[in-house]
């Protein structure tokens, strides 16, 4: 099997990302948080993911951000964002998990998020909030397919905050659900009964 992609990068026009935060805008109404999932593709732009977590901010609604390291300038004032140890690594380059309080307090002032998770695969996560940094165990399990851990693990740390979890409650049970998801092949939905078992 062969994939193949051709496509042009580039920036959205300002029209375009006025019309989509627009659309944003209104729909916040009816949500309790918020996950931005930047694949660097151009949709992101500066002045529309301020204005998204800007209006995210007066309704109180959590924005949690799954950056790549070229546009993390412009998530700044996020509540929560959630690189992986190699993109950690590019946005600080002295990022060292041995490390973890100064690397922690380090990657938070870069970012100017209000808080930090980094995701460090079957060695689990580190949290910075508050100050303070909590290294979050991996689970040692048979790992088959690590697609779509990343997108599980931000889903299901909005989830736990939104449900009223603290951060670190929060960041256990994504780690408890990627541990699920890197047992399957692909990228999956795991099922509330699988997340509940």
């Amino acid at each position: 099997m062969l994939r193949r992609d051709d496509e042009l990068v580039h920036n959205i026009s300002d029209e375009l990302s006025l019309e989509i935060t627009t659309t944003f805008s209104h729909l916040l109404d009816s949500v309790d948080a918020v996950i931005l999932s930047d694949y660097n593709k151009g949709l992101f732009t500066a002045d529309n993911a301020q204005a998204m977590i800007a209006l995210c901010c007066e309704r109180a609604i959590p924005v949690v951000v799954d950056l790549k390291p070229p546009n993390a300038s412009i998530f700044s004032g996020a509540t929560i964002i959630a690189p992986n140890l190699k993109e950690a690594r590019e946005i600080l380059p002295s990022f060292d998990p041995a490390q973890k309080e100064e690397s922690l307090r380090e990657i938070h002032d870069v970012l100017n998020a209000e808080k930090v998770l980094v995701t460090l695969g079957e060695d689990g996560m580190l949290v910075y909030e508050n100050d303070e940094v909590t290294h979050v165990q991996g689970r040692a399990v048979a790992a088959i397919d690590p697609c779509g851990c990343g997108d599980t693990v931000r889903a299901c740390l909005t989830l736990g905050l939104v449900s009223g979890l603290s951060l670190v409650e929060s960041a256990e049970f994504a780690n408890l659900a990627a541990s699920i998801a890197v047992q399957k092949l692909g990228t999956v939905a795991l099922t509330p009964e699988e997340l509940i078992s």
